[in-house]
């Protein structure tokens, strides 16, 4: 017999697939995660922050703690820094034009631009995503910092810091490993060059839209209705708003602001494969190796173990605020954290994101495998040119995703019926999959348009 599901994420009731007595164990789960975040702060000492965690099922438990200066508290709904987990967005579209063979990993940069300050113009794409380029990390030129105490309002160029503020390669390009927010300056600029827009307009229409994360922005080029999180200082002050400096600057290597909860959603899209399938997301996760030397980065992606299981995803800092994300892939689920609090990266990486994983690993177990729908769910006519029907075996609720080739979305819905009837007369021709949940089953089938 089929349920309909109540998950409590913090005041909000989700309707989806699940027994009562399993909403009523998830609840008690929240209510835990709760006490350890709350905990947490407390141990630590954190005047702010905002954290989420999504389950294998779909359930978001989000929780912030802290003040808005003195606007009022914190909520899991205000925009933090993220910092360096840009670059797995950035990541992302370079793969998915790979994909599209717009370009490939072993093009150089000399193909896209004509003259480069200190940077071999036979460095590889792939040498970018995965820091083995050797090129100067312009974060670290002694001006940069003094320019941004001197000018905090000023909107950096990628061009401006490419021309003035990196030094000479450090290395040969492949031949070692050091990480460079420039490479992913040079991997915006050819997201650019290729889609012929700007970055932000090809985040959004690439990713951020077709994938549902409405809070998440890059930020000083979008404007947005959240409200955004300041930061409290060292010295115990509170700053509102941004350093627009900080953020132009950072750009495609570090200038998104996010929910946490939009950063555990993204973690398992990407992760997971719904965005690059499962071949190009697998080349993501894989360790960067030159010779006998192993690093635990990927293309744009940190490799990272806790208690024997493989976490995939990103840290995350831009001076003021500083945050974290993964997925762990063999219990299916996704961890994001965010501070607004100037020097608490350490803690946050060694101390609370390390006993929130552990506590994660203590109480969430692998998903069985579920029985499929195959059998029983028809869809006709395949092939077809103008409505797609689907027949369900009883009245009960389903979930329906539609997925093009290329692994993006095309439609989505919930139906409580026996059956559903799309209108699919103005979709391109092609192969489209469709995704259908339901009672915690999931099954995926091919259809195709004419």
């Amino acid at each position: 017999m089929l349920f309909r599901k109540i998950v409590w994420v913090k005041g909000i009731f989700i309707i989806g697939f699940l027994c009562f007595l399993g909403s009523l164990a998830q609840s008690q789960s929240f209510s835990a995660l709760d006490s350890k975040l709350s905990e947490l702060v407390e141990e630590y000492d954190v005047n702010g922050i905002s954290a989420a965690v999504r389950f294998s099922d779909g359930a978001i438990w989000k929780l912030a703690s802290g003040n808005h200066g003195a606007n009022g508290p914190l909520t899991p709904d205000m925009l933090f820094e993220v910092g360096s987990i840009t670059k797995t967005f950035t990541a992302a579209m370079i793969l998915q034009m790979v994909q599209e063979q717009k370009l490939s990993l072993d093009d150089t940069l000399g193909y896209f631009f004509d003259q480069l300050v200190n940077i071999d113009p036979g460095v590889t794409i792939r040498q970018l995503l995965n820091h083995t380029s050797g090129i100067f990390s312009y974060d670290q030129h002694s001006d940069v910092r003094l320019q941004i105490f001197l000018n905090p309002e000023k909107v950096w160029t990628p061009e401006e810091i490419l021309k003035d503020y990196v030094s000479p390669m450090v290395f040969e390009a492949g031949t070692d490993w050091s990480y460079s927010n420039t490479n992913y300056l040079l991997l915006g600029l050819i997201i650019e060059q290729i889609d012929s827009t700007d970055y932000e307009m090809s985040l959004r229409k690439r990713l951020l839209d077709p994938y549902g994360l409405e809070h998440t922005y890059l930020d000083v080029a979008e404007t947005y209705q959240e409200t955004r999180s300041g930061s409290w200082m060292s010295a115990g002050s509170y700053r509102e708003g941004k350093v627009t400096a900080i953020l132009s600057g950072a750009w495609a290597a570090g200038g998104i602001v996010a929910t946490a909860s939009d950063l555990v959603e993204w973690a398992q899209l990407l992760y997971s494969g719904k965005v690059l399938g499962n071949a190009w997301t697998d080349s993501m996760v894989q360790a960067t190796r030159i010779d006998t030397q192993v690093w635990n980065y990927g293309l744009g992606t940190l490799l990272r173990t806790e208690n024997g299981q493989k976490l995939y995803g990103h840290n995350g800092n831009t001076y003021l605020q500083h945050a974290t994300f993964e997925h762990c892939a063999h219990l299916g689920f996704s961890l994001a954290i965010c501070i607004n609090q100037e020097g608490m990266d350490n803690i946050l990486q060694q101390k609370i994101r390390v006993e929130l994983l552990d506590y994660l690993m203590m109480t969430v177990t692998a998903e069985p495998s579920l029985p499929s729908l195959a059998s029983a769910i028809e869809i006709y006519p395949n092939p077809g040119s103008q409505y797609i029907i689907l027949q369900f075996p009883s009245i009960a609720c389903y979930e329906v995703e539609i997925l093009q080739g290329d692994g993006k979305l095309k439609y989505k819905t919930e139906t409580n019926s026996s059956g559903l009837s799309i209108n699919v007369q103005d979709w391109p021709t092609g192969v489209y999959y469709i995704r259908i949940t339901g009672n915690h089953s999931l099954d995926t089938r091919k259809w195709i348009k004419r």
